[in-house]
C-alpha cells in the first residue's frame, strides 16, 4: 500500500472568530484541539475509524506545547501531523503548525496503549504496523 502522508497528515483551519481571544490571536488551548484534529485525522485515514473497539484504547501520558508566532483571525493554519516516536506499548504524535512558511506552534502527545481494564498493553500488531509506516515515511532531524 503506498501512503500518500500529505493528504492524510496534513489539514489546514481558516481562523475565525470562535478560535481566538479578545485581541484577534488564537486562543492558547486551541492549537491543542487541532493537534486532536490531525490525530484523528491520521488515524481515520489509516483505520477508517477514531475509535478503536475492544482491546485497543489510547491514554494520554503528557503532551507539550511551545509557541513562537501568534496565529490570527482570518490566517489559515496548516497542521502537519506525523509520529516521531513508535514504541510497542506507546507512541508520540508530532503536531507542527504553520501559517504561510513560518512555524507557529509545535505539539508533541505522548499516548499510550491502554487495555479494555484501562492498564497499559501492547500495540496490536494491525494497528502497530500500519503506524509503522507512516513512522517510516516520516523525515527525523
Amino acid at each position: 500500500m503506498t501512503i500518500n502522508i500529505e493528504e492524510i497528515c496534513t489539514f489546514s483551519v481558516d481562523i475565525t472568530y470562535q478560535d481566538t481571544d479578545i485581541a484577534g490571536v488564537v486562543y492558547f488551548a486551541n492549537y491543542l484541539n487541532y493537534a486532536e484534529r490531525g490525530r484523528s485525522k491520521l488515524l481515520k485515514s489509516l483505520f477508517g475509524k477514531i475509535k478503536f473497539e475492544g482491546e485497543q484504547n489510547w491514554a494520554v501520558r503528557s503532551t507539550s506545547i511551545n509557541y513562537f508566532l501568534p496565529t490570527k483571525i482570518d490566517d489559515t493554519l496548516v497542521v502537519k501531523t506525523s509520529i516521531k516516536e513508535l514504541k510497542k506499548a506507546s507512541l508520540v504524535f508530532l503536531h507542527e503548525m504553520f501559517v504561510g512558511e513560518n512555524l507557529v506552534a509545535v505539539n508533541e502527545i505522548h499516548l499510550l496503549s491502554i487495555g479494555a481494564d484501562l492498564r497499559p498493553t501492547r500495540i496490536s500488531n494491525e494497528i502497530y504496523e500500519k503506524l509503522l509506516e507512516i513512522y517510516n515515511t516520516t523525515e527525523r532531524n
